[in-house]
């Protein structure tokens, strides 16, 4: 199961405890996984994001889409982080470090 900040998620679904999850936000939010990161971005030592790596940002930061708005539901939100992944261009490999 692959969710943006999926720790929330996991939390509120119980039912699918039994899945291996993976946090998107592990990649899209760090400097080392995400090249669409500015140099200028304010970032921690570990290379997170300090601010503005919500699902809004991140999707306008990779698409250049600037105007988009979320609109945070179940539907919009699986095609939003699908959309982040297909951007962010990694192996679905890559993901293993944002297992939870």
């Amino acid at each position: 199961m692959f969710a943006y900040n999926a720790t929330f998620d996991y939390r509120h679904l119980p039912e699918l405890n039994h899945l291996a999850w993976y946090d998107i936000m592990q990649v899209a939010a760090y400097r080392q996984h995400n090249p669409s990161i500015p140099p200028c971005a304010d970032c921690y030592g570990t290379g997170r994001l300090k601010r503005g790596y919500g699902v809004k940002s991140i999707y306008r930061m990779l698409s250049k889409e600037l105007a988009y708005c979320e609109l945070h539901n179940a539907l919009t939100d699986a095609i939003d982080e699908l959309t982040i992944m297909k951007l962010l261009n990694h192996e679905i490999a890559n993901y293993a470090l944002a297992k939870i």
